[in-house]
């Protein structure tokens, strides 16, 4: 039954994410924001003593005025992009954080259907966006929070690969 099946798929999802947040800290750090936040303020700095040591290195003759001034508007350049990376990651982070607490709700709502034996018009309202029919034989189930499940599978995905490379 698609519907079963569909549940069943959400449900071991579930299991996953569970395994995953009772991972200790060091371990879910390889994948989270702050670490990937840590990084971009290290290149942010990283950039800033470079471009502060131009100045020395123009009053020294290493490099010319023109070089100085090459070098510190590249410096100026990667500076803003590691920062408007900064402010997008951020956001990212907060969204993560939100959408984790609305995608254990969601869980919920379809794990409460896990051994369903019928349809009924209560599983239909909760957990079927619509159902489209083509014809007499084809039709197409789309379920809520569709997306939302796409986009944790695709993080689970990415999780286990980074831990398949630490391992």
């Amino acid at each position: 039954m698609l519907v079963q099946d569909h549940i069943q798929q959400i449900c071991r999802l579930d299991e996953v994410l569970d395994y995953i947040a009772s991972l200790p800290e060091s371990q879910r750090e390889i994948f989270n924001y702050n670490a990937q936040l840590t990084k971009l303020n290290e290149e942010i700095q990283k950039f800033q003593d470079l471009k502060l040591n131009l100045y020395s290195d123009m009053a020294d003759g290493v490099i010319s005025k023109e070089e100085y001034m090459e070098f510190r508007a590249g410096y100026d350049r990667k500076i803003q992009a590691r920062q408007q990376s900064l402010v997008q990651l951020k956001e990212e982070r907060e969204q993560a954080v939100e959408s984790n607490q609305r995608s254990v709700t969601r869980i919920e709502l379809f794990k409460q259907y896990e051994n369903i034996t019928e349809l009924q018009r209560s599983v239909i309202v909760n957990l079927i966006e619509r159902i489209i029919i083509y014809d007499a034989k084809h039709i197409e189930v789309v379920f809520r929070y569709e997306d939302q499940l796409h986009s944790a599978m695709q993080y689970v995905e990415r999780f286990s690969e980074i831990i398949e490379e630490v391992v």
